[in-house]
């Protein structure tokens, strides 16, 4: 069975591509026009920068990002291709994805700097998420910089912080405790189930033995029936059944007269008009 993996960060991976003169960057110019670039080195750093401190994360691509990448990515798109292939990369159709998964994984946090605007004013919706959900979100996600040529959360308004850095994840060494029964009989009704489930066996046990009882009954009556020596008229005797003026049934042969087995000895009956067979 595979283990579903768990996230203590998803990363808005399509905000943290983006070059930006908020952290000292020039737009890139391509043929005369000047854009963004996306920059596969951004994501390496923010990877690096949770990975060393101990958490996991998943890092999420946008649709409209991914289709940019054979123009406008630095260093090359084979990188940004195999960056995809070999890290924990997933491609989201929008923003409401980075919330289905953080609802996936509790207690998880999104990293991006988007202020989910166009979400909270009602210009792009989904029916899961109200406008007061995604405000929500907003007062939860976690911003990013780059100070320095490195990724970190220590940012505030476009400054930074030590406060803010990210800890090494702590280690988890409590042992887990087992949880208590919440019904302190849950002994007695156990055993209540056992005894319950005993008693049905031994019924079940008293019914087997009472079949093989009448099983063996019949065997020994049709090895009676293959070895005798009852005399009759009939070269072949059919086993039939004979019912008898009580409405009683009896094992017979039949030949051109009744054999009826009956107290431990064979009974001939000459056939009459009112002999009834059963078939």
């Amino acid at each position: 069975m595979t283990v579903k993996e768990v996230y203590d960060y998803i990363i808005d991976g399509s905000n943290v591509l983006y070059e930006s003169k908020e952290w000292g960057d020039e737009k890139t110019e391509i043929d005369g026009e000047k854009f963004d670039a996306i920059n596969v080195d951004r994501v390496k750093l923010a990877v690096k920068y949770f990975e060393e401190k101990g958490y996991k994360i998943l890092v999420c691509v946008d649709f409209s990002t991914a289709k940019k990448v054979s123009k406008y990515i630095k260093p090359s798109k084979s990188q940004f291709t195999r960056f995809i292939k070999d890290n924990h990369v997933i491609k989201i159709p929008d923003d409401s994805k980075l919330i289905e998964l953080k609802q996936e994984n509790p207690g998880s946090k999104i990293i991006t700097n988007d202020s989910f605007a166009s979400w909270i004013s009602g210009d792009e919706s989904v029916s899961e998420l109200t406008i007061e959900d995604w405000k929500k979100e907003k007062s939860e996600r976690l911003e990013f910089g780059f100070n320095n040529g490195e990724f970190t959360l220590a940012r505030k308004n476009s400054k930074f912080t030590k406060s803010k850095e990210l800890p090494i994840k702590p280690k988890n060494k409590q042992k887990v405790q087992p949880k208590e029964p919440e019904n302190s009989n849950y002994l007695d009704n156990i055993r209540s189930r056992l005894q319950s489930l005993d008693d049905r066996t031994q019924i079940q046990t008293t019914k087997i033995n009472n079949i093989n009882s009448i099983v063996q009954d019949l065997s020994t009556l049709v090895q009676d029936i293959a070895t005798s020596s009852t005399p009759s008229n009939s070269s072949a005797l059919i086993p039939c059944k004979f019912e008898d003026e009580f409405g009683q049934s009896h094992l017979c042969l039949l030949g051109e007269n009744l054999h009826l087995w009956k107290e431990g000895k064979w009974i001939e009956i000459a056939i009459g008009e009112n002999t009834k067979l059963l078939d």
